[in-house]
């Protein structure tokens, strides 16, 4: 049933709010009919996915076509329950198994500090949230396909979690190329990536900044970008001085999140990079100084009353090395990465894949105690 032609218009690619009095809303038809067919779907997951809100996502990304709807939620829903049991079996403790997504420790970072730098800190004005990357930060040269799932993946589940309090339903990113080289250009990951966001986290994506782009940047851009909507393209815009981040963000954060972004940029672009801007999981020393785990707020909020693993819904998890870090074994890792930091990009033992394949001796804690007994 396509309600497009049912509807006879529709303020593209949103339905229209209404139709005029005494006209059903075409969308709410829509809706209605998506609920019915979804509640029979085998998803057997407790984690909040199937709400009114995903149905309208879903539906809008299909242009209000309810059968095609259906096809992308039963292909989401099988996704979903494979992604858990993947993650779970390639964990840091895949002797255990966690209920949610949202649970799930990335095994490269946990594995190895740093490894991946993405992250959410903080929100835009309107309670969007806004998730950071910055390939300087990270301690991993070396990007492959496996990467994109195991750390993407949690970060969007928690990123929606805190998306219920503003009653938001996109996010921001922020994508720092400083330090970007021939070990990021892997557009086969990118290409997973955007395949993911379009396919199973279809209009979460509000807008895109990418700032401090290399020289020779458009060439990847070019085949990363052939896997794009145009849709999705015009989402992104680039800036390539702090002057230009700062006129694009005013648009959208307010003065705390502008100044934060500002200064965690030029902290990135520094030659050598401050230690405790590598170690962006632990907290600013001395205290006071700019926190790279995010803006005040979002840490007060967030990453301050973390008090572990939960159960219930609605549970954040932040990065899982900011997790390590609140307790005595994440601290002293944590310690010796900073010291690793300090001492260079060739201090021993931290930049292969293989490392982070095998090396789990700092095993996340937060996995371990949230663990169930898997069916």
């Amino acid at each position: 049933i396509d309600v497009t032609q049912r509807a006879g218009r529709m303020a593209a690619p949103y339905f229209a709010d209404g139709g005029a009095a005494g006209e059903a809303d075409p969308e709410a038809e829509a809706v209605a009919e998506l609920q019915a067919q979804v509640a029979l779907l085998d998803y057997p997951l407790d984690d909040g996915f199937l709400t009114k809100d995903t149905l309208l996502r879903y539906l809008r990304a299909r242009s209000g076509n309810v059968k095609a709807t259906v096809k992308m939620l039963a292909a989401t829903v099988k996704w979903r329950c494979d992604t858990l049991r993947e993650l779970n079996a390639a964990g840091p403790a895949p002797d255990v198994a966690v209920p949610r997504l949202s649970m799930a420790s990335c095994r490269f970072c946990t594995a190895q500090l740093g490894f991946h730098p993405m992250r959410q800190v903080g929100f835009d004005t309107t309670g969007r949230p806004i998730l950071y990357v910055a390939f300087a930060q990270a301690t991993n040269y070396w990007f492959k396909v496996a990467d994109a799932q195991a750390h993407l993946v949690p970060v969007l589940e928690n990123a929606a979690i805190t998306m219920t309090e503003s009653n938001s339903s996109q996010f921001v990113w922020i994508i720092d190329y400083t330090g970007f080289g021939l070990g990021s250009c892997n557009p086969m990951q990118s290409s997973v990536s955007i395949r993911m966001l379009q396919n199973h986290y279809p209009e979460r994506l509000a807008r895109a900044i990418c700032i401090n782009a290399p020289w020779g940047f458009s060439g990847f851009w070019g085949a990363v970008s052939a896997f794009m909507d145009e849709r999705t393209k015009k989402k992104v815009t680039f800036c390539s001085s702090e002057a230009a981040l700062r006129d694009e963000c005013v648009k959208f954060a307010s003065a705390e999140m502008v100044e934060w972004l500002c200064t965690e940029q030029r902290l990135n672009k520094k030659s050598p990079m401050p230690p405790s801007q590598k170690a962006f999981w632990t907290p600013p020393d001395p205290a006071g100084e700019h926190d790279p785990r995010g803006e005040a707020t979002f840490v007060q909020r967030y990453i301050d009353t973390f008090a572990g693993p939960a159960e219930p819904l609605g549970q954040f998890y932040p990065h899982p090395n900011i997790q390590q870090t609140m307790t005595p074994l994440g601290d002293a890792a944590a310690d010796s990465a900073v010291t690793k930091s300090a001492a260079g990009p060739d201090a021993p033992a931290t930049h292969s894949h293989a490392a982070a394949e095998a090396n789990t001796a700092v095993a996340s804690p937060s996995l371990a105690a949230a663990s169930v007994t898997p069916e």
